[in-house]
């Protein structure tokens, strides 16, 4: 929809189609997160083992237990997209000369609203990824809880979440703030 004034605009993987209209239309391009994102980083999280931040990086979350949560103030009620940076690197190991990756997924629980966010496998433990996905946040605190409930499982073993090294939550383009 239309957007006044400066926005945060996520686009999908290919080509994505942007009309400027307007006397004095400008767009600059950056990466997708920049210093004026609302990120959260582990460090500031509260953990609950086995979760731990080592090096900037949260990791231990898993079925058997862990969790981290945060609160994120909105200025107005609305959609917010939020970005999870993740590094997945799990490997199944059934075939003898196959390896099987593993998607590994956060259950995220945003003010009691649950949901699984699948996080593909980045095939090597300093290969970074993102992962984006909608909320409905009330204006003021939002309470997020970062988990592992473990109902999907591969070849039934515990399942995990994840390393993150930050989230990110911003009001969808034209809305929010």
């Amino acid at each position: 929809g239309p957007v006044n004034g400066s926005a945060a605009v996520y686009l999908r993987r290919g080509l994505n189609l942007l009309t400027l209209a307007g006397e004095n239309a400008a767009c600059t391009v950056g990466a997708a997160c920049t210093a004026s994102d609302s990120r959260i980083l582990p460090e500031t999280m509260t953990l609950t083992a086995p979760a731990v931040t080592e090096e900037g990086i949260l990791s231990g979350i898993g079925s058997a237990g862990g969790n981290a949560s945060f609160a994120y103030t909105a200025e107005a009620a609305g959609d917010y997209r939020v970005t999870l940076r993740y590094s997945n690197n799990a490997e199944g190991g059934y075939h003898a000369y196959n390896v099987d990756l593993i998607e590994e997924y956060f259950t995220v629980t945003v003010n009691g609203d649950t949901r699984q966010v699948m996080c593909r496998n980045t095939y090597s433990d300093e290969n970074w990824s993102t992962v984006t996905f909608n909320v409905t946040l009330t204006e003021g605190e939002n309470r997020f809880i970062l988990s592992n409930d473990g109902s999907i499982r591969f070849a039934g073993r515990d399942t995990a979440a994840p390393d993150l090294q930050w989230v990110s939550v911003n009001p969808v383009a034209g809305k929010g703030k």
